[in-house]
């Protein structure tokens, strides 16, 4: 009863074993196969009769594997057991499987042998899934580090989990550096942005676009723009979040410079027209009054930029709008309105305290210009007072404005006289030839003009014109007046411009409009060859036929960097040579008789 009993319980056993999926094979203590299931012999293709009394490396394992594999049998004890091994198993239709195994000893009684039985699970669809997803998670990984854009990941508690190549880039931290740490804390600067957008996120929200401002591991304070959404686990719930970030700091600065740009006048850095028309705007909506405007002009700066040039003329712009703005108080505003136009707010501000600011200017005015003497500084100036919003703020600029004519009219014309003087003194002290050479031409030209009988209006202008003819050098660089030799074709071009020079900055004063045109036409030559009109004979005035005899013997006669003073009689000799040609033959003999005439007296 007893043997069948154990026969029974033998064939239970093996019911059991061929009922379920995993392969089940019993060794014997030298790892002779005894026994294999059903799911065994399915998969491997072998029979029972196949595998019986094989050792279970020789079935199941393939060559490579079986030393490893016996070294592994042979040192199985009962002490390390359960064990876990995988093989690969290539069956008859040689179809490939992983398969892992798990170990166990196992005994009928106290008296029997001991057997060892595996139980093997197929895993060939698990390895694939988990290559699969290995593959995946290397592509992703590798997409997320070639990015431009900083990707980085959080768990819930807002802790770093991923840190790619362009966040490095970006931040100056490594992954190693970072992960772990507290998101939030390394990079929200104190403002707490990221933790109260990742909380919302954390409960599904997404954002988007969000502009932020943070310091890099070097110090450097940057701007980003990022997004941050959820990341999802395979039963939807989140799991953390996923952040884009991209340094927009370029992009910031480019806009912070429009911006400044858009409201700054880019010389003097003061306020620009656009910025003083929208603060008048906003004072009709505020309580500023009093309100006084106060306009300015800077006087001649026409002249000055037609004259020596506008980089002198920038410059006079830029000391102008330092004075004016270190003359005001912090609250007044003060911009750039035309090209030598200014506007000052006073808001809150009385005529009595708006007369000590105008004084304030005047006195700096006046303390430039005692250092300042070559080339002063002159403003004109217009204030408006307002008590209440009865007036608007629009009206009392233009008020002030209107007002500047006022003082035009009284230190205008004045103050380009001023400008001008200061002009010719420049030039006087440029060359030191030009203030004797001019007296001396006054002179000739005087005699010259008495003997060709001049009209008195006419000789005036012959006189000034004999002064200040040259006055368009005064924008001609010493490096070209001051050449010791020939100068070149560039050069000799800027140099017959001055005659042009000239004439623009006496078309812009009282005192020397009326001989502009003169001085545009002292260069002429009467046979038609001069310059800049190239008029011919008498198209050219009587007073520059006059000046251009006059002014070639002097300098003929004097000595320059750039030649030898010739003697007398060799420069009436070329002037008589140049008659018809250069100039008017009947000015070249009268100045022959005035100039005989002039040494018998002397």
């Amino acid at each position: 009863m007893a043997e069948e009993s154990h026969h029974e319980h033998i064939s239970f056993i093996a019911a059991v074993c061929d009922a379920i999926s995993c392969m089940v094979v019993v060794l014997d203590d030298s790892g002779n196969i005894i026994y294999t299931n059903i799911a065994c012999q399915q998969i491997s293709g072998l029979s029972v009769s196949e595998t019986r009394e094989k050792y279970f490396w020789e079935v199941f394992c393939q060559p490579d594997e079986i030393i490893l594999y016996k070294a592994f049998f042979n040192s199985i004890n009962k002490d390390n057991l359960p064990f876990t091994v995988e093989t690969r198993l290539i069956n008859r239709r040689n179809e490939v499987y992983d398969i892992s195994w798990e170990y166990n000893i196992h005994r009928l009684d106290e008296n029997s042998s001991s057997y060892f039985l595996l139980t093997g699970k197929d895993v060939t669809y698990h390895n694939k899934n988990i290559e699969k997803l290995q593959e995946t998670e290397d592509m992703y990984r590798a997409l997320i580090h070639a990015a431009p854009a900083a990707v980085v990941t959080f768990n819930r508690e807002l802790k770093i989990t991923s840190w790619s190549s362009a966040a490095e880039n970006i931040f100056g931290w490594t992954e190693k550096e970072v992960i772990g740490q507290d998101a939030p804390q390394l990079l929200d600067c104190g403002m707490d942005r990221i933790a109260s957008l990742g909380k919302e996120a954390l409960e599904g929200k997404s954002f988007y676009g969000v502009e932020h401002g943070c310091t890099c591991k070097n110090g450097t304070y940057i701007y980003i723009e990022f997004s941050i959404s959820a990341l999802r686990n395979f039963r939807g719930e989140v799991s953390g979040l996923v952040l884009l970030a991209t340094d927009i700091t370029e992009r910031k600065n480019y806009e912070e410079q429009l911006k400044y740009l858009s409201l700054h006048d880019q010389l003097t850095g003061l306020f620009n027209r656009t910025c003083f028309d929208r603060e008048l705007a906003k004072l009709e909506n505020n309580n500023s009054y009093p309100l006084t405007m106060i306009a300015a002009d800077l006087d001649g700066l026409k002249i000055i930029n037609d004259s020596i040039g506008h980089e002198q003329g920038d410059k006079m712009l830029l000391d102008c709008a330092k004075l004016l703005r270190d003359s005001l108080r912090n609250t007044d505003i003060i911009a750039r309105v035309g090209g030598d136009e200014f506007a000052i707010i006073l808001p809150k501000t009385d005529r009595s305290t708006a007369d000590v600011v105008i004084e304030r200017i005047k006195s700096a005015l006046y303390n430039y210009n005692q250092k300042n003497h070559s080339l002063p500084l002159s403003m004109s100036l217009g204030i408006a007072t307002a008590e209440d919003k009865s007036t608007s703020p629009l009206e009392l600029y233009r008020e002030a404005d209107d007002m500047i004519y006022l003082d035009k009219l009284q230190t205008g014309a004045g103050a380009k006289s001023q400008i001008l003087l200061s002009l010719m003194t420049v030039l006087d002290e440029r060359d030191i030839v030009t203030a004797t050479h001019a007296r001396r031409i006054e002179d000739l030209c005087k005699e010259m003009g008495l003997a060709t009988n001049l009209p008195q209006i006419k000789l005036r202008r012959l006189l000034l014109l004999s002064r200040v003819h040259d006055l368009g050098k005064v924008g001609i660089p010493d490096s070209i007046l001051h050449k010791n030799g020939l100068l070149t074709d560039e050069e000799w071009k800027l140099m017959r411009k001055h005659p042009e020079k000239g004439h623009r900055i006496a078309s812009a004063s009282t005192d020397l409009c009326e001989i502009a045109d003169l001085i545009l036409k002292h260069h002429e030559r009467w046979d038609g060859t001069g310059y800049p009109l190239g008029l011919k004979g008498k198209e050219i005035p009587v007073e520059c036929r006059i000046l251009a005899v006059v002014d070639a013997f002097d300098a003929m006669t004097s000595e320059r960097p750039y030649k030898k003073a010739k003697t007398v009689e060799s420069a009436l000799d070329e002037l008589k040579n140049c008659a018809g040609t250069q100039f008017d033959p009947d000015m070249v003999e009268l100045f022959l008789k005035v100039f005989r005439k002039k040494s018998l007296q002397s």
